[in-house]
């Protein structure tokens, strides 16, 4: 199959933060139909983002309740009071970032944790990671009138401020994090507290905007959702994160992922709603339509049609709407991929009708569809063959007779007879057996002589044929009925020339000629030793009379 498994892609969503290439504008221009905002304040930022207070964006970005949103803004004033009070009376811009750095990391902070990224983690715990430390301290510098923006790297961001007219560094996850740029021991600790090594930045730095730095909250919220198994909650920031971050290259691979990922854990519940699986079509359309090029989307579409699909036949859905869909589906699908899906809607279907829906009507349509499409295909061929059979058993046990089989005969004569054989063979049997059960023996053997004529000489045909004419002449020897039994030994040699039949027929002809002679009826002697002589006519028994006659 084109789609990955879900091991191999599982970590596809989980680039932290996205090393951008170039300086990032992003348009806000696309924002999917599948975003469903949590209320009403983050549906009108989405509407009106350039015109949003920092501090409100960040809040709703953070997942923050809109009831908590008037505290947490006095709390960040009250912050911004104290650091003021902590400055000297014409502060430098410097001393002020420095106060900043000093406050937080003293009465705001308790500890580094990588998956606290938000605001919300801040003030509910104090504990924070680069992203949320990044965001408050430019909330913070922008508080005092000085602008900041975002470095981000792979895996990481920080602060870059113009500061006393020079461009400064701030490290924000370290309380001396304006000395990172030159001081090696802060470096150092830097380094031991978050794995990252701060030398190896110089070249992969990209400075973003707030409004960037907002999309990355919800990529990074995104992620940690993803880690905790909510796999809604991880695609809604995706889509949401796109928004601020739709140019951005590497986030073009996290929202691709998006879709991908959301496919595969809606495909880990088989038993989940046919509703969830439509939608997942549906959001799978979004992202082909916008990356018409990558294989893995139509792969997981494909996927998850081919799970619609048997939903639908399972349902007892119209076949019109089976049809429709899968006509919708054909722009998103490679011609190949739709000819396979065709193929397996007509696999399913004719499964579906046989085995469980005993509708033969139906299943027989989706089979000649197959066969239409491809004669030579091994599972079309196994499907005729199962139809046969369970067509068969079904005639045996409803009315197990010669006029059902002519039904039955002239519904299999749409395929070939060397795929429905087998099954003929079992009808012809199971009638003979129910006219010898009766003592019908004359109609046992003639039925498998139809079954001969009709199928020729295949082994059920021959076997059983042979078994039941043997059989009917035992059962004639018991009454002593001779003729009738040389009758049925005859039928047996037409189906198996057997050794042990001549014989038999040796032994009767020799009684029944010695038998007339006695009675002194020499012309139907005569009859059976010219007969007797055309049937077995080396048997030792009858040599003697050959030769007088």
């Amino acid at each position: 199959m084109l789609f990955p498994t879900p091991k191999k892609n599982k970590t596809i969503y989980f680039t932290l933060f996205l090393c951008f290439q170039i300086f990032i504008s992003p348009i806000y221009s696309f924002q999917s139909q599948f975003i469903t905002y949590a209320h009403d304040h983050e549906a009108a930022f989405f509407q009106n983002i350039d015109n949003t207070e920092d501090v409100l964006g960040a809040l709703i970005a953070s997942g923050v309740d809109p009831a908590d949103y008037s505290f947490y803004t006095s709390e960040i004033e009250r912050w911004k009071s104290e650091i003021d009070q902590s400055l000297p009376a014409k502060p430098t811009e410097r001393q002020i970032a420095t106060a900043i750095g000093v406050y937080v990391h003293t009465h705001v902070y308790t500890r580094y944790r990588l998956a606290s990224t938000t605001l919300k983690d801040v003030f509910e715990t104090g504990q924070f990671n680069c992203l949320s430390g990044t965001i408050v301290m430019n909330i913070l510098l922008k508080a005092f009138g000085i602008e900041a923006n975002s470095i981000v790297l792979p895996t990481h961001v920080y602060t870059v401020a113009i500061l006393d007219g020079q461009t400064v560094e701030i490290e924000n996850t370290i309380k001396d994090g304006l000395s990172i740029s030159q001081d090696k021991a802060a470096q150092i600790r830097f380094n031991k507290l978050t794995g990252f090594d701060y030398a190896d930045t110089k070249n992969k730095k990209a400075v973003v905007g707030w409004k960037e730095t907002i999309g990355l909250l919800y990529s990074n919220r995104s992620y940690f959702d993803a880690q905790k198994s909510k796999h809604d909650d991880a695609f809604q920031n995706m889509m949401k994160a796109q928004v601020f971050l739709d140019n951005a290259p590497s986030e073009q691979k996290n929202l691709i992922a998006g879709y991908l990922n959301y496919s595969y854990y809606t495909y880990k519940k088989p038993k989940a709603p046919i509703e969830n699986y439509l939608k997942t079509l549906s959001i799978l359309e979004e992202g082909i339509t916008r990356y018409p090029a990558l294989e893995s989307l139509k792969g997981n579409y494909l996927k998850g049609l081919d799970i619609v699909v048997e939903k639908m036949i399972t349902l007892q859905a119209k076949e019109q709407d089976i049809t429709r869909l899968l006509d919708d589906s054909q722009q998103y699908l490679h011609q190949e991929d739709f000819q396979k899906i065709q193929k397996s809607r007509h696999i399913r279907s004719a499964l579906f009708q046989m085995r469980t829906n005993n509708n033969f009507v139906e299943a027989k349509k989706s089979i000649e569809q197959l066969w239409n499409i491809n004669p030579k295909d091994k599972n079309t061929k196994d499907l005729i063959k199962e139809y046969s059979f369970l067509q068969t058993q079904k005639t045996l046990k409803d009315v197990p007779s010669t006029k059902s089989g002519a039904n039955l005969l002239n519904d299999l004569m749409a395929f070939p007879l060397e795929l429905t054989q087998e099954a003929l063979g079992c009808y012809y049997s199971g009638v003979a057996q129910e006219n010898f059960k009766k003592n019908d023996f004359e109609g046992a053997v003639q039925i498998m002589k139809d079954g001969k004529k009709h199928l020729g000489n295949i082994k059920l045909i021959t076997q059983n044929g042979f078994v039941y004419a043997v059989n009917s002449a035992q059962n004639f020897i018991n009454n002593k009925d001779y003729p009738k039994a040389i009758q049925f030994y005859k039928e047996a040699l037409l189906f198996k020339n057997d050794r042990n039949v001549v014989n038999n027929l040796g032994i009767l002809y020799e009684q029944l000629i010695t038998k007339e002679l006695g009675e002194k009826n020499k012309k139907e002697a005569v009859r059976l030793i010219e007969e007797s002589r055309q049937i077995v006519p080396n048997h030792p028994s009858l040599r003697q009379l050959h030769s007088q006659s």
